[in-house]
């Protein structure tokens, strides 16, 4: 189950070209990883952590 405040990551096969690029050595953000903010029935709101804007992410995409 997936709680607030938790730090999740996408599954391979839903990643973008973003998530993909992993950690920005430059700032040492890491693009691949989410903040969970709220979490709703099918989905949940996220924060990513490498480019500091909020998404809706569904739940059955993203690694525990």
């Amino acid at each position: 189950m997936i709680e607030v405040s938790q730090i999740v990551e996408l599954k391979d096969e839903f990643k973008t070209p973003r998530c993909k690029k992993g950690l920005c050595f430059r700032t040492g953000r890491d693009y691949s990883k989410y903040k969970v903010i709220a979490v709703k029935r099918v989905n949940c709101i996220a924060f990513n952590l490498g480019t500091l804007v909020t998404t809706t992410l569904r739940i059955a995409n993203l690694k525990k």
